[in-house]
């Protein structure tokens, strides 16, 4: 019976879908390329592209007044990281030690075999590697812990420099404010749009955007920076396509150069927005799909409930 009826409010669902398409004039759907729409909001001006970041003033009035805690914060954390590199090598000259004062502790026995002739070593050969071979697994094992500790140490230590270098951008909570302020305005822009145009649904063109940033040493320029703080002057053709003064390239190059820096620009934007396929309209099938397959493997309705108000969530939030 809850079968049927699945299929029927799909049917339905179908059936409304054409309704629809039916209803509306010839234009029933728009698409909108929410990554390129992003790389032209004035905010991106505030970019630094190399760090994928942002000047503090695009948080606007929820800009942090001064980094003074955060410099603090950074420098307790130095200095714990220092003694913890401290008491690792402390720990490893330690060790170097004992390991020679157990190495000396198996000496005579040591002599006593180089005493014997070749052909009456072996028992006492066989207790010999048995306590050197406990001596070397206890030091090395050990030695390895500390040396990785070390290693882990000098890692955070250099992640800690580079984030004292870029304090006077937004970290990496406020970097996704910014985005978000951002694209809360390009989403509100989308309702506006599609309601004057009278379309049902939008779908996102740019859902499928690499956000891998390819060679660390390269750092595309900001040319929104560039742009935002130029005065503008004569026709949209002759500003787009005419090379500039001193020879420089039309801007028609950096606005296309900009666009195509986008994996560089969105590295550390997590916001689902960006590259969510499905933005306005449309019957959304996924819980009914997974309901229906819970069916057949017969989930218990608590379990499908549970799972249907997540897809709920994320379909109205994301």
């Amino acid at each position: 019976m809850r079968i049927s009826r699945l299929l029927v409010s799909v049917l339905l669902g179908f059936g409304t879908i054409v309704s629809v398409l039916s209803a509306q004039t010839p234009q029933v759907f728009g698409y909108v390329d929410v990554a390129e729409t992003l790389a032209f909001h004035p905010l991106m001006a505030k970019m630094s592209v190399k760090e994928g970041r942002f000047d503090l003033s695009a948080l606007g009035d929820g800009a942090p007044k001064n980094r003074d805690q955060a410099r603090q914060e950074l420098e307790s954390k130095r200095e714990q990281l220092l003694k913890r590199k401290q008491t690792a090598n402390k720990g490893i000259d330690d060790l170097d030690k004992s390991f020679q004062e157990d190495l000396r502790g198996i000496a005579d026995l040591q002599a006593r075999l180089n005493a014997l002739p070749p052909t009456a070593r072996t028992p006492l050969l066989n207790e010999y590697n048995r306590k050197k071979g406990i001596i070397d697994r206890k030091y090395w094992k050990r030695r390895s812990d500390l040396q990785e500790e070390l290693k882990l140490v000098d890692y955070n230590l250099e992640e800690m420099k580079q984030e004292n270098e870029v304090l006077h951008l937004t970290n990496m909570e406020e970097t996704q404010k910014a985005f978000k302020l951002m694209l809360d305005d390009v989403y509100q822009a989308i309702d506006a749009v599609a309601e004057h145009y009278k379309v049902s649904f939008v779908f996102n063109s740019s859902f499928s955007l690499d956000r891998s940033a390819q060679g660390k040493s390269i750092s595309p320029e900001n040319t929104m920076a560039q742009f935002f703080g130029m005065t503008l002057e004569g026709t949209p053709d002759d500003i787009l396509y005419k090379h500039g003064k001193e020879g420089r390239p039309p801007m028609f190059m950096g606005l296309r150069y900009w666009t195509g820096a986008q994996r560089w620009a969105y590295r550390n934007c997590y916001d689902p927005r960006l590259d969510k396929m499905f933005i306005k309209g449309g019957v959304n099938m996924t819980p009914a799909v997974v309901d229906f397959v819970y069916q057949k493997y017969k989930v218990d309705s608590i379990h499908s409930q549970v799972i249907q108000k997540f897809l709920e969530y994320e379909a109205r939030n994301y």
